[in-house]
C-alpha cells in the first residue's frame, strides 16, 4: 500500500496559493476600477493573467512530469507565500507603478498557481491508489 498524504501541508499549501491569488486579483479589479473607471479596461487587465496562464498551461503539464511533483509543490508554495506578505511593500508606489507592480504579481501568481495545480494532480495520482482518489481532497473534512 502507498504512503497517506499528510493532509495539513498539503491543505494548507492550497490554501496559500488560494489567498495569494485572490489577494491579487480582488486588489487589481478593485484598483483599477478606482483609478481608470472604465469597465473595459477593467476587464481587459483582469483577463491579462488569464491569457498568460492559458500559454503557460500548455508547457507546464511536460514539466511536471520531467520534474519532482512534490519539488515543485514546494517551490510555489514558496513563492505564493512570499506573494503574501508583497502588499504591504507595494503601497508606496505611484498609482502606475502601483497598478503595473499589481498586473506583475497577478500574473507570477496565476503561473504559479497553474504550476502548482498541475503538479498536485500528478502527485495525488502518483501516492494513492486508484480507489481513494477522489476522497484525497474531503480527508481534512472527514476527520
Amino acid at each position: 500500500m502507498k504512503k497517506e498524504i499528510p493532509t495539513l501541508p498539503f491543505n494548507s499549501s492550497q490554501g496559500i496559493i488560494m489567498l495569494a491569488a485572490s489577494i491579487y486579483s480582488v486588489a487589481l479589479s478593485f484598483i483599477v476600477q478606482e483609478y481608470v473607471s472604465s469597465p473595459a479596461v477593467n476587464s481587459l487587465v483582469n483577463n491579462i493573467s488569464v491569457a498568460v496562464s492559458v500559454a503557460f498551461a500548455l508547457a507546464i503539464g511536460s514539466f511536471v512530469d520531467q520534474h519532482g511533483a512534490w519539488r515543485i509543490l514546494f517551490f510555489t508554495t514558496l513563492l505564493s507565500g512570499i506573494a503574501c506578505l508583497l502588499p504591504p511593500l507595494i503601497f508606496d508606489l505611484d498609482k502606475v507603478a502601483f497598478i503595473g507592480v499589481l498586473i506583475v504579481v497577478d500574473i507570477v501568481i496565476s503561473i504559479i498557481s497553474e504550476f502548482d495545480n498541475a503538479a498536485r494532480t500528478v502527485y495525488i495520482v502518483r501516492k494513492e491508489n486508484r480507489e481513494a482518489i477522489p476522497l484525497v481532497h474531503s480527508r481534512g473534512s472527514a476527520r
